[in-house]
């Protein structure tokens, strides 16, 4: 059926998700799924843009771009998201895979912002699920066929070439001490030459103080965290965050501080 005919208590959706933590206030302030989102709902609102594309957290200012089209019965329309180090392409477009073109193209957007999913293991998912309230009709998704085609890859499982583990650039160790009052250690392992940067957090997801930001020799390094911000202000008991950003690499520890 019409992808804008669905229930408004509807959301078809498809996303990257990556199992995290659980109740894990310092890891869970960061987009903690690494999910990206094309979603199509009005969320229990009749008078909503039909369609969103999404980097979660959803509400942070700019991650959500939402718009509105319409579709026919028997329409066929296709939508995709190009994950990148430095940015995530959205696109939503009439027709299929092949049928890709400026003239056929219902909304893109390119999202440049803070959550940008991490390089881990996140996989792409599809659901059809409940929001708010029951669908007033019976709602259902077919998918009658299912293929993957790699960009400019082979076509066949066969085809496949065997490939090495990749072999992360860098790795934050926990700090020490941690707990800690009035200061604690945090030691990373670059494997190769890179830009780094190595910023605190708080679980809100603000940034306190950036401790090293600039290209680094393959090594071992570390940088003392005095429980203060980039004003030179003394924090107050809480959890925070530690992230080290090693070229695509981002790694991220919690550490608690006592007074």
């Amino acid at each position: 059926g019409a992808l804008d005919q669905l229930d408004v208590h509807a959301v078809l959706g498809l996303f990257i998700w990556q199992y995290g933590p659980c109740w894990d206030n310092g890891y869970l302030w960061w987009n903690p799924y690494n999910e990206i989102d094309v979603e199509f709902s009005r969320w229990a609102n009749s008078g909503n843009e039909i369609a969103q594309f999404v980097a979660q957290p959803y509400d942070w200012p700019g991650n959500i771009d939402r718009f509105d089209a319409s579709f026919g019965v028997d329409e066929l329309s296709s939508h995709a998201f190009n994950w990148l180090a430095d940015r995530v392409e959205f696109r939503s477009w009439r027709g299929g895979p092949e049928d890709e073109s400026p003239e056929n193209m219902l909304h893109e957007w390119v999202y440049t912002g803070p959550h940008i999913p991490r390089p881990e293991q996140p996989r792409v998912h599809m659901n059809l699920w409940q929001f708010d309230g029951p669908p007033a009709t019976e709602q259902e998704v077919i998918i009658d066929d299912f293929s993957f085609v790699p960009e400019n890859g082979p076509t066949g499982a066969t085809d496949w070439p065997e490939v090495a583990p990749a072999s992360h650039k860098a790795q934050l160790y926990p700090s020490s001490p941690n707990p800690f009052n009035p200061s604690t250690t945090l030691r990373y392992r670059l494997q190769h030459d890179c830009q780094v940067k190595l910023s605190i957090y708080d679980v809100s997801g603000a940034h306190i103080r950036t401790l090293f930001d600039g290209y680094q020799a393959s090594g071992s390094y570390q940088r003392t965290w005095d429980g203060r911000d980039s004003a030179g202000i003394s924090l107050s008991s809480g959890v925070y965050l530690g992230m080290l950003k090693a070229g695509d690499d981002v790694e991220s520890q919690r550490m608690v501080l006592i007074k």
